[in-house]
């Protein structure tokens, strides 16, 4: 969860809010209005959309793997429903 928290700025609030100028040498620019602009170059934007994607994988895994969370039943209570109570 830290890397997850930890993404947030400068990186994805930067990719997702500011306004982005792409240069020919592979770079771009982030700018909020009224305020100067921050370069990233090619490397670092390949770098930190890789690491938002990898999180992004990463979540849509934990997602998945907690829908399929399966607690066993101590009591065995289903199975006393279904077959009834064992005769001895």
């Amino acid at each position: 969860m830290g890397d997850i928290l930890g993404c947030n700025n400068p990186g994805r609030v930067g990719l997702a809010h500011d306004y982005l100028e792409p240069h020919p040498d592979g770079s771009v620019s982030l700018q909020k209005p009224g305020q100067p602009k921050t370069s990233w170059t090619s490397t670092d934007f390949a770098r930190k959309t890789q690491k938002l994607k990898d999180l992004t994988n990463e979540l849509r895994t934990a997602t998945t793997d907690l829908t399929k969370l399966t607690l066993p039943d101590p009591s065995d209570w289903m199975r006393v429903i279904l077959e009834g109570l064992p005769s001895y």
